[in-house]
């Protein structure tokens, strides 16, 4: 498949599951009258942007320093309150989608003008990673900004500089570390070092820039995980609009009525992912050639391996898409990566679980679409040996 036909089928297949969706949903709120969240397939109407604005609130609790953020992700965030904070939401709009649509236009630019601006409308306006983040307002967009100028300046060569994009992302959510089995792959062992070496001084900082000295920040921050972990690993919170393999898993066992404590449960859950996530890494370093097949892979495994996953993070997806798509060696799968990118990029909240409506088939179907994709491409790896080892 030449380019064009890979940005063809991945954009009919958003173009019919957004239009089905709406019409979906539609149907049901308008003539059925059915409410959230059988109206809709994003998040819940009156919790709108609210990711960023909580995100602006301060980080004290009675007193008491209160971090579920790592501290520079939160100073990040903190940053907008120089702005009232409607006008702090713009900002944060006009930064992100800016950006958006035009690394969209730089991959997705063909010699007819009106085909290029269908192509950068659909995989901006129409696909469900870009709407959910959009309307949660995560600060997971910079994550995404960081990784992609990471990936772009890896791509030239300018390693030094990519990784500062890297130490950032890592900074601020932990889980882009899985990047860092790509530097191991190429053997830039003198950047793993530098890497976290800035990292470690990045939060350093954000630790110290909250009063009270380190070692207490460092034991509030840990307090603050541990409620979150409670509320949306342990509790269901995070289980809503989620893609991490945690939720299927956690639906079988509620749905089959075993008994298994939360604490076994979650290092049974640990330790197989680990072991998991060492397997993908070992064929990315010693088998895995094609670049764009590696990021799919660190990026499935980003998304998939946490407890919890928010389909804003689904926004990564467009990472190794961008690179499928430019990707100039042709491979007898292509058809079928790029209906695995189109699927992964529509709603498909159709199917209600009845005794709690808000988890719905997405939070199954998504996973499994990650986990088949990554059994396709190791698969293939491991079977035929193809591809060239190719950072460009």
């Amino acid at each position: 498949m030449n380019r064009l036909q890979k940005i063809d089928i991945t954009s009919t297949i958003i173009i019919a599951g957004f239009t089905i969706a709406v019409f979906y949903h539609y149907i049901l709120g308008t003539y059925l009258g059915f409410m959230y969240p059988y109206d809709t397939f994003l998040f819940r109407p009156n919790d709108k942007f609210m990711d960023f604005f909580n995100m602006l609130a301060s980080p004290y609790l009675n007193g008491e320093l209160f971090l579920t953020q790592f501290p520079f992700g939160q100073r990040l965030a903190q940053a907008f309150t120089v702005f009232s904070p409607n006008m702090g939401l713009a900002v944060f709009f006009a930064i992100f989608i800016s950006f958006f649509l035009y690394v969209n236009y730089s991959n997705l630019q063909t010699s007819i003008k009106e085909q290029t601006i269908k192509n950068v409308l659909v995989f901006s306006f129409m696909t469900y990673p870009f709407l959910f983040v959009v309307d949660r307002s995560n600060i997971e967009v910079f994550v995404f900004i960081f990784l992609y100028m990471f990936i772009y300046f890896y791509r030239k060569q300018q390693t030094l500089v990519s990784i500062i994009f890297l130490s950032c992302a890592i900074s601020m959510k932990l889980f882009p570390a899985v990047f860092v089995v790509l530097l191991v792959s190429d053997k830039k062992y003198k950047e793993i070092f530098y890497t976290l070496l800035m990292v470690t001084l990045i939060t350093i900082c954000g630790y110290f820039s909250y009063e009270g000295n380190l070692m207490h920040n460092i034991n509030m921050h840990l307090s603050g995980l541990n409620r979150y972990s409670l509320n949306y690993a342990i509790g269901n919170e995070g289980l809503y609009f989620g893609n991490s393999l945690w939720g299927p898993v956690k639906l079988i066992i509620i749905g089959s009525g075993i008994k298994c404590p939360a604490t076994l449960a979650t290092k049974a859950y640990s330790i197989s992912v680990l072991i998991l996530f060492a397997f993908i890494s070992l064929y990315i370093i010693f088998k895995e050639k094609d670049f764009w097949k590696k990021i799919a892979l660190l990026v499935f495994s980003m998304n998939l391996f946490p407890f919890v996953s928010g389909d804003y993070k689904l926004i990564h997806i467009f990472l190794p898409l961008f690179l499928f798509i430019n990707n100039e060696n042709e491979d007898r799968l292509d058809w079928l990566y790029a209906v695995l990118f189109g699927l992964l990029l529509i709603p498909k909240a159709y199917v209600h679980y009845r005794p709690n409506p808000e988890i719905t088939s997405s939070i199954i179907i998504s996973p499994l679409l990650m986990v088949f994709f990554t059994i396709v491409i190791m698969c293939q790896g491991l079977c035929t040996g193809v591809g060239k080892n190719k950072t460009g």
